[in-house]
């Protein structure tokens, strides 16, 4: 998807949900997939924002760098984040 440019675009719903699977791998990539993206941003900043709470470092990591490519789009998720990073 990551490389599709705009023609990802109707997957991201189907992406987003992909954030809460079972498998870190699948969400590390998926996380790593919206942040290259950068579309969607209302939809996509707070499905990956939960992600600071992932149990694998991998996937939480890539998650908190997604955020970060949204830039002033995950304003207040990227004030969140680092609230968690500090505790």
């Amino acid at each position: 998807a990551e490389s599709m440019g705009e023609l990802a675009e109707p997957v991201i719903p189907r992406l987003v949900l992909a954030l809460r699977d079972r498998d870190p791998f699948v969400r590390w990539i998926v996380a790593r997939t919206l942040g290259a993206l950068g579309k969607q941003a209302d939809e996509v900043v707070p499905a990956l924002a939960a992600g600071r709470d992932d149990d694998d470092l991998d996937a939480r990591m890539a998650a908190i760098a997604a955020v970060g490519k949204f830039e002033a789009r995950a304003a207040g998720a990227t004030e969140a984040l680092a609230r968690r990073l500090v505790k």
